[in-house]
């Protein structure tokens, strides 16, 4: 998510030879906040580290299950202008369920993300990213399998700082009766606020959360905060629409970009 702004109009009595020229520097575009990912990849030689806390509750009276994941992290290298690699995973879990409380850690997601298209040229920014999941968490949380993934991911801007963006996705799952697949889709609007402030809502759709479940659909909605050129922190909330998917859920985090030196 990035907020959209325009600098200021100022007259110098200085010529352009008079002063050295500036690179201007893209605000930093982050996977989070929400469901969605950007097609956009960090560039070619930038890092990124992602990060954040989310709540849920599901179900009703003595029944309910409460879950805290943390820290959500995601670190994304820049292999050249149009590629990067991601590592992430979801973290430690903490569950409070009517039978007691069960703690653990998450599964490794290990891939690749490629931009096909951007919009200057093609109307609309695409990109394809392929997952690994590596079964290294605790084994109340792990799908015990190397399960692939791939994710399609395409969004466009229009006037007034208004974008869509939408994504495609398709894993196998590994569970007790072997693999099944999974497939998820959304459709996310956001809009520039202020220089600073973007909003955003979506609603999203994940099939087979586990074996033979019907779909789980939810929608959220929340705010994103660029902090300079290189720093996002971000807010957001959400309840499920379905009875498979999740009450609600609240989530806090933010993005911190590391530039190649030379470049500010």
């Amino acid at each position: 998510m990035t907020a959209i702004g325009q600098p200021a109009e100022y007259e110098s009595t200085a010529s352009s030879a008079d002063a050295p020229p500036v690179e201007e520097v893209a605000a930093i575009v982050a996977n989070r906040p929400g469901f969605a990912e950007s097609p956009e990849v960090v560039g070619r030689g930038v890092s990124q580290v992602e990060m954040g806390l989310v709540v849920d509750r599901n179900g009703y009276g003595p029944s309910a299950v409460t879950t805290v994941t943390a820290p959500l992290g995601l670190i994304r290298v820049g292999l050249g202008n149009r590629a990067e690699l991601q590592i992430g995973g979801e973290g430690g879990f903490a569950r409070w369920e009517p039978t007691g409380h069960v703690r653990g850690g998450s599964d490794l997601d290990v891939g690749a993300k490629i931009k096909l298209l951007d919009q200057q040229h093609s109307g609309v920014n695409l990109a394809v990213a392929g997952i690994v999941n590596m079964p290294v968490g605790s084994s109340q949380f792990t799908s015990t399998g190397y399960d692939p993934g791939v994710k399609l991911a395409m969004a466009r801007t229009f006037g007034n700082g208004v974008s869509l963006t939408t994504n495609l996705q398709a894993a196998a799952v590994t569970d007790a009766a072997g693999r099944f697949t999974q497939h998820a889709v959304s459709l996310t609007m956001s809009r520039a606020l202020s220089a600073t402030i973007s909003g955003f809502a979506e609603i999203y759709r994940i099939g087979q959360p586990a074996r033979g479940e019907a779909g789980a659909v939810s929608m959220a909605a929340g705010l994103a905060r660029t902090v300079g050129s290189h720093i996002q922190l971000d807010l957001f909330a959400g309840r499920g629409l379905t009875d498979v998917a999740c009450n609600w859920f609240i989530s806090a985090g933010f993005a911190v970009r590391r530039m190649p030196s030379g470049r500010p």
